[in-house]
């Protein structure tokens, strides 16, 4: 079972350029927290994907090569792309109910998701 309350760890902070590029209303140096029970959930949606990319987690957050923003609920979606495997990995990062930014999700993008995402012009180059 997974503990509800598990600790919250920083990891990283909105920066400027994100919040310029996505036209977003949150402070820069708004901290991005993680914590156990998003490391398990995205373990058991993406196992794979965590195993290849899990350690590159805040690297992704750091230095991603695109960032989004999720259509539907607003998630802060950064992109990196991997050339070499030709890997678009992508890492949520969701406003929870208490205005704490969390981690939510990480995994590989479909083909047709970031052919999709072309198509709409939604990615911005960080």
């Amino acid at each position: 079972m997974i503990n509800r309350y598990s600790r919250k760890r920083e990891i990283a902070k909105i920066t400027d350029r994100v919040i310029y590029l996505l036209e977003l209303d949150v402070k820069a140096g708004t901290p991005i927290y993680i914590n156990d029970n998003n490391i398990e959930r995205i373990k058991r949606k993406h196992p794979e994907d965590f195993t290849k990319y899990g350690s590159d987690l805040i690297e992704i957050i750091n230095n991603p090569t695109y960032v989004s923003l999720h259509p539907v609920h607003g998630s802060i979606e950064y992109i990196r792309v991997y050339r070499k495997e030709q890997d678009y990995v992508l890492v949520g990062v969701r406003v929870s109910t208490t205005e704490n930014y969390y981690v939510r999700t990480l995994f590989v993008m479909s083909n047709e998701k970031v052919y999709r995402y072309w198509l709409k012009g939604v990615l911005r180059t960080y």
